[in-house]
């Protein structure tokens, strides 16, 4: 029975919403049964794929490396994961986690993982991996995006996801003292 639950959850997760509105649409056109509701099977088949996603995140099933290519070590120690899905969110943090060092994460039991995927690659091998090593702190990187691909990318805003809980939680974090406020010992 896991095995087809957590099949199924990787079925769903590779699901884009563009792909759930195409088969939704489709289908309201072939059968009358919608009627005046398929508005809420819309809205249902779209809270779907969220629901199933909140239900875990275990970072021992991805392969994360940082910016000097080390694995993530004892991923069931880590109790918070600091998403950056782009290049201006992880800037609202970066020097004061260039200062505090990693140090600072370690006492928190946080790891931060960011979106590369969208850069270039041979701008990201010149320019930004060269710089990355240069941090005090670890960053682990999605080169591909597909672990992150159907996680929350709000622009300018970090994604702090608290793994400690059955279900996962997530808060949307804009500066480093809102960091700071969400991570107290």
């Amino acid at each position: 029975m896991f095995v087809q639950q957590t099949e199924l959850k990787r079925l769903i997760l590779n699901v884009s919403p563009v792909q759930v509105w195409a088969f939704a649409s489709g289908y309201m056109k072939k059968t009358i049964c919608f009627g005046r509701f398929w508005v809420v099977w819309v809205v249902f088949l779209f809270s779907l794929q969220p629901a199933l996603w909140a239900l875990e995140l275990d970072l021992s099933q991805f392969p994360l490396t940082d910016q000097h290519d080390q694995t993530l070590k004892a991923p069931q120690q880590v109790h918070y994961l600091l998403f950056a899905g782009d290049q201006a969110s992880f800037e609202l943090v970066s020097d004061e986690l260039n200062q505090k060092g990693q140090d600072w994460l370690d006492q928190r039991q946080t790891i931060i993982l960011a979106d590369i995927h969208k850069m270039p690659r041979l701008i990201s091998k010149l320019f930004a991996l060269p710089a990355m090593k240069k941090f005090s702190f670890q960053l682990f990187l999605d080169h591909q995006g597909d672990y992150t691909q159907t996680w929350p990318h709000p622009p300018k805003l970090l994604v702090l996801f608290d793994l400690r809980s059955p279900t996962l939680v997530s808060r949307q974090i804009g500066s480093f003292t809102e960091l700071e406020e969400a991570l107290k010992p």
